[in-house]
């Protein structure tokens, strides 16, 4: 008897092992196919300092409201005999900012995200990869690639960002908080929105419409996070984005095996 009992164990042990097995082998896949293509990490870059650079050149953030008060503030102050702060950032700086940096994102994760399932379907590579993993394993294995490289490309445009810019960021544990959360909820959000449209033939080219919907929440929690870290208010959206990340995630990996299948 006891060995029929350790005879029915092994193959019970042997299944999440497999599992992970194929998580791993399908997310190496995708590093490495990265590391030798720069497909998605180049357009992903491209944009994104792109990006930065135009807007910083064309978009104003100084000035009266966003680096000194409004009229009435100044006439209150001087008024009062109190001193005139003209540099002081304001919150209203500090949402403009953040807001530019998430539209950023977003967009970077609209153009580059879709990448690890485009490819398979360009290189002719999906029916193989359905046959030999698993969709649950395709889905985690490619959902923790595109993650290490939203979080990587969020932490790389921030000093660029920063240069340009050059805004006061007064909390950096909360602002780092909300750029790994919102990061990854962009890159969990994309992932299932990129098999969709991987499979309809359309290479990508709908992500920005499909993905406003879907992805608003998490944006709209990500600014405001960042506005708070900015200008050092209070406000912590962490637990919100934590919470829609674990909804977008469970959401997605049931929808995911028949949008893989189909």
């Amino acid at each position: 008897m006891a060995t029929s009992s350790s005879t029915l164990a092994r193959p019970a042990m042997a299944v999440p092992e497999s599992w992970w097995s194929e998580v791993n082998a399908v997310f190496t896949k995708d590093l490495r196919s990265e590391l030798r293509t720069k497909a998605a990490l180049g357009s992903i870059l491209a944009f994104s300092f792109t990006a930065v650079v135009l807007l910083s050149q064309l978009v104003v953030t100084v000035g009266l409201g966003l680096t000194s008060g409004l009229v009435a503030d100044v006439n209150a102050a001087i008024a009062a005999g109190r001193p005139i702060l003209e540099n002081a950032p304001t919150q209203a700086q500090a949402a403009l900012l953040s807001s530019l940096y998430w539209i950023i994102l977003y967009f970077s994760a609209m153009a580059g995200l879709p990448r690890v399932f485009v490819k398979e379907e360009e290189m002719r590579t999906a029916a193989v990869l359905r046959l030999t993993a698993r969709p649950s394993a395709v889905f985690v294995g490619k959902l923790g690639f595109n993650v290490a490289l939203m979080v990587f490309i969020a932490f790389l445009v921030l000093p660029v960002f920063v240069f340009f810019f050059q805004p006061e960021i007064r909390n950096w544990p909360l602002l780092i908080g909300h750029l790994l959360l919102g990061s990854a909820g962009l890159a969990s959000g994309a992932t299932i929105l990129g098999a969709m449209v991987a499979r309809t033939g359309s290479h990508g080219y709908f992500m920005v419409v499909l993905g406003f919907g879907p992805l608003l929440p998490i944006l709209i929690l990500a600014i405001n996070g960042t506005t708070a870290a900015l200008h050092g208010s209070p406000g912590n959206n962490l637990l919100g984005l934590v919470s829609y990340l674990v909804a977008m995630v469970v959401l997605s990996a049931g929808l995911f095996e028949r949008v893989w299948a189909d």
